[in-house]
């Protein structure tokens, strides 16, 4: 693991270190979680998880939490355009860290999210394919809609279910 204290280090540096990764809190989730890959999201997301645990201990660092929180959330709009699945993925393992300390306001967020991201989706489908989709079943995304919940008319659960009501109204 990563450790703050060692030869060299000292409480001056230590709160240095969290007054200047504050200072560009918004930028760093920016680049490390959406412009760059898996591997740097996973180092960036331990090394926020690093000062939000040291800022716990320092009193003039209190509330570092909230403010990535705040950058986490001012940053959620660039989401749909991340660079691979697997940064997304430690975006939200350090949403999920932080989100209590407004859990209201990151739900809005969220929901907001999903619903620009689903009219996204609804605005780029054309009525071919919305024509293939009816015909073939082709639903290719989880914000596409059910179009059809119907039986089938030769369905056998349909004939079971009959005949396990016509065997318990015989008795």
């Amino acid at each position: 693991g990563v450790q703050s204290n060692g030869p060299g280090s000292s409480r001056e540096t230590n709160e240095s270190l969290l007054s200047k990764t504050r200072a560009c809190l918004f930028h760093i989730i920016r680049v490390c979680f959406f412009e760059a890959g898996r591997s740097i999201a996973h180092k960036c997301a331990r090394f926020l998880a690093l000062c939000i645990s040291n800022g716990k201990f320092e009193p003039s660092q209190q509330g570092f939490s909230s403010v990535l929180l705040k950058a986490l959330l001012g940053n959620i709009s660039y989401l749909p355009a991340a660079a691979t699945g697997g940064s997304v993925y430690w975006y939200f393992v350090l949403l999920n860290y932080v989100k209590d300390e407004d859990l209201a306001g990151c739900s809005t967020t969220c929901a907001s999210l999903l619903t620009a991201v689903s009219r996204q989706l609804q605005d780029r489908l054309t009525p071919m394919e919305a024509l293939l989709q009816t015909r073939y079943g082709l639903y290719s995304s989880p914000f596409d809609p059910v179009l059809f919940d119907l039986e089938m008319s030769g369905s056998s659960c349909k004939n079971i279910y009959n005949s396990s009501i016509g065997v318990q109204s015989d008795e």
